[in-house]
């Protein structure tokens, strides 16, 4: 079965600066301006990051933290900082080369929330013995292969496609070198063509 990414249409905009960072009203998730401060050296990157390296890409709106706390409620599972991170910068990220969607939505009705969710009971059904519930689904690469994040262990990410027969493989350890590795192999093969 294939699984149709969500086209990024309504809302997006092209590297638009963004506001304020997002708060919950009842503060009980995190505090965003906090968490976010506390990540920057750890991950790497600053909040815009993507938009400084990559302005052509597509960006969705932000999202903000209490849409982030009702997925991950409807998941059962709390997101990695950095995949919350990334969130509070657009809901929603397609590169400009090839169209793959890097970060789908969680805005919308088919999102990252409806994939991980097929996923972790399609496999469920048919494979037991392969559990995909430790992995959230974020995005997918310009290959077609669908990407998720260890939500227990944060800082191993994979790349799975059904046509792997139980199997995925681990591409990174953070979601922005699992960019930033994908995309210039795609440059590399369209320069190649």
């Amino acid at each position: 079965m294939k699984f149709a990414t969500p086209v990024l249409d309504r809302g997006m905009t092209r590297s638009a600066t963004s506001g304020q960072m997002p708060t919950l009203a009842d503060g009980h998730h995190f505090a965003p301006k906090q968490a976010l401060g506390a990540l920057t050296p750890q991950l790497g990157y600053s909040r815009s990051m993507l938009k400084e390296h990559y302005p052509d890409w597509l960006y969705g709106p932000p999202t903000s933290a209490d849409v982030i706390a009702d997925a991950e409620a409807k998941l059962g599972v709390r997101f990695p900082d950095e995949l919350r991170a990334l969130y509070l910068e657009a809901d929603g990220v397609r590169e400009n080369l090839g169209n793959a969607a890097y970060l789908l939505p969680l805005s919308v009705e088919e999102s990252m929330v409806s994939l991980t969710k097929t996923l972790w009971a399609e496999w469920e059904g048919f494979r037991p013995e392969f559990d995909l519930k430790p992995f959230v689904f974020f995005g997918s690469s310009t290959s077609d292969e669908l990407w998720g994040i260890n939500w227990k262990q944060p800082g191993q990410v994979i790349a799975f496609h059904h046509h792997m027969e139980g199997a995925y493989e681990v591409v990174g350890t953070n979601i922005a070198d699992v960019y930033r590795t994908d995309f210039m192999q795609l440059k590399d093969r369209l320069a190649s063509n």
